[in-house]
């Protein structure tokens, strides 16, 4: 009997234990970052539509050592295109046109003028050895996959910086708002394409600001108004907006700023901080989606 015994013991305590949950996994992950410092942040987890896990962390706003808390409310930054490509989407099932059309075909002579092109009634974009009048064809389904060839002008890391066409990113022409996206889209229409329409692809963020645009003309309504009533609102997504200003000249209660840390990068020193604190810049991107989970 007793050796029995013995064995279902050994039996029992050999037994492996059951997995982490998610919640846990991501508790404990949480706990390191938390120890490291070097995190600001709120942490989740759903399962089923139940929320499992959650915790925060850091600060929301550096300088005024505004602790980070669950209600925040983040800018999502390029994660906005998501929501550009539903709505264009949207605008096709709606019959109001088409992304394959080419956009040289969607855009008239009021257009050209708002985007700074005087006398002229179609766009033109055209690679830089091309001669003057042999136009490209640009898609709205090519500006969403990147591979219209149309340069990033904010992005001069590719373009060079003595490039005419350069409009680095923090400088004054992209921070600050201008009222308009039509605006923005005059610092790159002028600029030669990087190559022919469909042949390649470049992350280029002119090509969603130009998306952007399309939307607005063909709803009617401003990017923020038309994000709100076709897709947030829909959804119930009550703490989701857009906000040209990116959290600059809006108040926008619970904001959390935006900050980038350089660690190893030699050329940090070349960044400007504008947030006062050494080795970091906030960055403003000319607006964002404000989200809150």
């Amino acid at each position: 009997v007793v050796l029995s015994v013995v064995a279902y013991l050994t039996v029992a305590v050999s037994l492996p234990s059951p997995s982490p949950s998610p919640a846990e996994k991501t508790s404990e992950l949480a706990r390191k970052f938390k120890s490291l410092g070097q995190f600001s942040g709120v942490w989740k987890v759903f399962q089923n539509g139940q929320k499992t896990f959650s915790t925060s962390m850091g600060m929301a706003n550096e300088e005024n050592s505004v602790p980070m808390t669950e209600d925040r409310v983040f800018p999502i930054g390029s994660n906005t295109k998501l929501f550009t490509a539903i709505a264009l989407y949207q605008l096709q099932e709606a019959g109001k046109f088409n992304i394959s059309t080419p956009v040289n075909d969607l855009l008239d002579e009021e257009d050209l003028k708002a985007f700074g092109v005087e006398n002229s009634t179609r766009w033109c974009p055209r690679l830089e050895e091309t001669p003057e009048g042999l136009c490209e064809n640009v898609t709205t389904e090519q500006l969403l996959s990147m591979s219209s060839g149309i340069v990033d002008a904010f992005n001069c890391d590719v373009i060079g910086f003595d490039s005419p066409y350069c409009h680095p990113l923090g400088g004054p022409e992209f921070v600050i708002y201008k009222g308009s996206m039509a605006a923005y889209i005059s610092l790159f229409i002028h600029s030669p394409l990087m190559f022919k329409p469909g042949t390649g692809y470049s992350y280029s963020n002119p090509n969603f600001v130009l998306a952007g645009y399309l939307i607005e003309k063909f709803s009617g309504q401003s990017y923020s108004e038309y994000l709100r009533d076709h897709i947030a609102s829909p959804l119930g997504l009550n703490s989701t907006a857009f906000d040209p200003w990116a959290g600059e000249f809006a108040f926008v209660p619970g904001y959390v700023d935006q900050y980038v840390k350089f660690f190893s990068q030699s050329t940090a020193q070349d960044f400007p901080s504008l947030s006062g604190k050494e080795g970091e810049e906030r960055a403003s991107h000319g607006g964002t989606l404000l989200a809150s989970g």
